[in-house]
């Protein structure tokens, strides 16, 4: 779907928006850098604030696949391997909210070519940019830049960290 849209041989359509929860949810991003190391934001259509591109892992699907799939659906990029896990974070329910797991996944640095051809503005997206840390830190919620903060330690160290609500929690 994501190539024929890319491609021009599909128009783009209404995004289908997934029911509201009703318990905990499992939820996966992907974290795509440029050439100077700047991470993708994305500004969603469908909810307020910046966000990394990826969402709802659905039920039967594994974790990493479904960012694949987002990524694909929001931006048009395909993946070719299954991205390396870097944060695992336990979000407390928080009415009207339900909470769950949130994964982050490295999905690799794009040459100039492959971010120029990410597909925006499209259904899903208002915007994109790709952000220092510094500048994530004035786009996202404390939660996700705190998320975003100890991915990019991750990344850097080459092993995955856990969260509760954000913060590091074991060795």
């Amino acid at each position: 779907i994501a190539e024929a849209v890319g491609s021009g041989a599909a128009p783009a359509c209404d995004i289908v928006q997934t029911p509201e929860p009703t318990g905990e949810t499992v939820a996966s991003g992907v974290l795509l850098f440029d050439e100077q190391d700047r991470v993708l934001l994305v500004d969603p259509t469908y909810k307020p604030g910046w966000e990394f591109p990826g969402g709802v892992v659905e039920p039967g699907e594994a974790p990493a696949r479904a960012g694949m799939r987002e990524v694909a659906e929001e931006i048009g990029l395909r993946l070719d391997e299954v991205p390396r896990l870097l944060v695992v974070d336990w979000e407390r329910p928080a009415p009207p909210a339900f909470g769950g797991l949130r994964l982050l996944f490295d999905g690799g640095r794009l040459d100039s070519a492959a971010a120029g051809g990410l597909l925006l503005p499209g259904p899903e997206l208002r915007d994109c940019r790709f952000v220092t840390e510094q500048e994530a830190a004035r786009l996202l919620p404390p939660i996700r830049y705190e998320r975003l903060r100890w991915a990019l330690r991750a990344r850097e160290r080459g092993a995955a960290v856990y969260l509760e609500a954000g913060v590091p929690v074991g060795g």
